[in-house]
């Protein structure tokens, strides 16, 4: 199969074998099939374009959960370049986020986020309601969705913000395509497959690993309104759910649900998939044995989403798996590659990494060497090529003169069955000191969820 190139030939080429297979849905209702999605795309680019929007035009998005934000938010990428925004962000931070991404437009229901519409309407941004997109008037044109101005848009999605200010990372249509495409081989995804996605679309996890993968490998997704883990563990047997992306916490919910309603009898899942932070050790055994299922672990980060992942023949519990990237390798200070089982810095190279940062050169240099993005995760690989990691460089404590990485006494801290969750930082000492190694600390840093004697392999930041 040739290789697309945008969502829409993504799209377009499982329409083409079975326009009837089903696509997308929510938790109640109909199926959209391949054929009434693609319609979606093609009447949502009907409207951009009559709204003098091209494809070169970027397109701010707010939308609830569900279904209609799933639909909108490929509509918009499938014609122009889509940047999708977090709901709940402060007030006095939408000046900068949208003077920062300047949109040629925002896509926004009315009487929605009115301290977002009224920054928008002072910077003379227009405004577009939802409803034209999800609803467009028929005009009898019907064809493939895709269009051969639409090569070469991006999707322009904000950092975690885990090590400081968010920043706006710039994909290619055809990187991220790419990388879900290597992570879905790992993971044998088919037509067969079918997700449930209960994750906002606001950062890499939800938007590319738990909607434009299962989509671009020819599965069908459930959109979920929420995260409501009664609602999902009865949705995993109901809906024919085969798989379904979580990050830890969540996935924590999930299992103490299994304990007071267990996921019913005849049900499809065949694995459960971890990313955005470490997977304690504890919390795989007890997933594992609650579900009858792999616990996979990935690996990743908004400036490359895929980075590695467990195979689903043989993962290997306290790593991340293997690369799904092109290039993997890990470095000393200096840049140079250490020997096998040596902890360095995780430097990757390929298609799957960012363009960019939007209009932040400088930060862009700094994150790269010679070709390398630097992650600045600290981690190892061992003979077979499986990556493990142990925190990100910038949390490593200097404790008189003792360099500590945090994630680690998480472990320790979890291995306690009474410790459920865990969180070091350093603490100033007159002597000792306890400094940072920069832009890490308590504020920054994101909490391990454990509960059992297995040690935990930190996971690192991203949102695979």
């Amino acid at each position: 199969m040739k290789p697309a190139r945008t969502i829409c030939e993504a799209l377009q080429i499982w329409r083409d074998q079975d326009p009837q297979a089903p696509a997308l849905r929510g938790t109640q209702g109909p199926w959209l099939t391949r054929a009434d999605l693609g319609h979606r795309l093609e009447g949502g680019r009907r409207v951009l374009r009559q709204a003098g929007l091209s494809a070169s035009k970027r397109v701010a998005v707010l939308m609830p959960q569900g279904l209609d934000g799933a639909v909108v938010a490929l509509q918009v990428a499938g014609a122009c370049s889509l940047a999708p925004l977090r709901a709940g962000t402060p007030a006095e931070r939408w000046p900068a986020v949208l003077q920062a991404l300047a949109p040629a437009a925002v896509v926004l229901a009315g009487g929605a986020e009115p301290a977002l519409a009224a920054v928008a309407t002072a910077l003379g941004i227009p405004l577009l309601d939802p409803e034209l997109l999800l609803n467009p008037a028929a005009d009898g044109q019907s064809g493939a969705v895709g269009e051969p101005e639409s090569i070469g848009k991006s999707i322009v999605i904000a950092t975690s913000g885990t090590t400081g200010v968010p920043k706006w990372v710039c994909h290619s249509q055809v990187s991220l395509l790419r990388g879900c495409g290597a992570t879905a081989r790992s993971l044998v995804l088919s037509p067969t497959d079918r997700t449930l996605l209960a994750l906002p679309l606001h950062h890499v996890h939800g938007l590319v690993s738990a909607l434009l993968m299962p989509l671009a490998s020819g599965g069908s997704v459930v959109v979920a309104a929420g995260f409501d883990p009664a609602a999902v563990l009865a949705g995993l047997a109901e809906l024919e759910i085969s798989w379904i992306s979580l990050p830890p916490a969540m996935h924590r919910a999930l299992l103490d649900q299994q304990g007071r309603t267990p996921l019913a009898a005849g049900h499809r899942l065949r694995f459960l998939r971890s990313g955005a932070i470490s997977l304690p050790g504890c919390l795989i055994d007890e997933l594992r044995s609650a579900f009858g299922v792999p616990v996979i672990e990935a690996y990743g980060m908004s400036e490359c989403p895929h980075i590695c992942g467990n195979p689903l023949d043989a993962p290997r519990p306290g790593s991340v798996g293997r690369p799904v990237v092109e290039a993997l390798a890990i470095v000393d200070p200096a840049g140079e590659p250490v020997p096998p089982d040596t902890w360095g810095q995780v430097v990757v190279r390929g298609t799957p990494v960012m363009e960019g940062y939007l209009g932040n050169r400088d930060e862009q240099a700094d994150r790269f060497a010679d070709g390398w993005l630097q992650t600045g995760d600290e981690g190892r690989l061992d003979g077979e090529g499986y990556l493990y990691l142990r925190g990100r460089l910038n949390e490593r404590i200097n404790r008189g003169g003792m360099k500590l990485m945090p994630a680690v006494v998480d472990a320790a801290l979890l291995r306690h069955p009474a410790v459920r969750e865990a969180q070091a930082f350093p603490v100033p000492h007159p002597t000792l000191g306890g400094r940072s190694g920069g832009g890490g600390g308590a504020a920054a840093r994101r909490r391990h969820y454990g509960g059992g004697a297995a040690p935990p392999c930190p996971l690192g930041a991203g949102s695979p």
